[in-house]
């Protein structure tokens, strides 16, 4: 589950093939807990991949609340908390700024020291997509807290498959933030280039067409 797919069809074929695989071989085979972060996992697979909503709503109904009541959160509650941020990744701004919404986000601040953790990869995932609202919203104080500590975690566990993406939202702020045009742009390519000795060509093109598309933005506004 660790592969980046970037709606490539092969990858995300390979995904819902494997998901096929264990509702049929397994599923019933495996505790309450276990069913329910496979249901997670299937759900946000189908929104991020195939922008299928179908009960998603309704996970985050029953056990998104109890969530946001918790100190601690657990694998289960980063699973959960990664599926609302894409549920509402398509909504409006309003929606995006709701108390809930910042409720979530301070829960990822607040439970960030993953040094030698197994959560980390999934950590840096949400935390990537958390940058994306508050980039939106222009909350680059919790932006800038929130990717350095995404930073130190993939030093920390040597966890390195999303640094090109993390070095990608380092750009994001040098350019919307900083205002620093060359810095960014040394910045998109250093990015674009560790995907590319990680091996992930796909990654590589996604980061300068987006290099490409944040420019073009920057410029107009």
């Amino acid at each position: 589950m660790k592969q980046t797919m970037y709606k490539d069809s092969i990858r995300a074929e390979k995904v819902n093939l494997l998901f096929d695989q264990i509702y049929d071989n397994f599923y019933d085979q495996i505790n309450e807990e276990e069913q329910l972060t496979i249901d997670i996992l299937r759900a946000t697979t189908d929104i991020v991949v195939f922008n299928n909503v179908q009960f998603e709503s309704g996970l985050l109904k029953e056990y998104f609340p109890q969530t946001l009541l918790k100190k601690e959160l657990c694998e289960l509650d980063f699973l959960l908390i990664y599926l609302y941020f894409f549920y509402i990744f398509g909504k409006d701004k309003a929606y995006k700024n709701r108390n809930t919404t910042k409720q979530a986000i301070n829960k990822l601040v607040k439970n960030s020291d993953y040094s030698n953790d197994s959560n980390a990869y999934l950590a840096i995932k949400i935390h990537i997509i958390a940058l994306n609202f508050l980039s939106e919203l222009k909350d680059y104080d919790t932006y800038k807290q929130l990717l350095d500590i995404s930073k130190t975690i993939s030093e920390e566990n040597q966890e390195f498959q999303k640094k090109p993406i993390l070095q990608m939202m380092e750009a994001k702020y040098l350019l919307f933030h900083v205002s620093d045009t060359e810095k960014a742009k040394v910045m998109y390519r250093v990015a674009a280039k560790t995907a590319m000795l990680l091996g992930d060509n796909i990654a590589h093109d996604q980061i300068l067409l987006e290099m490409e598309k944040d420019l073009k933005f920057y410029e107009s506004i």
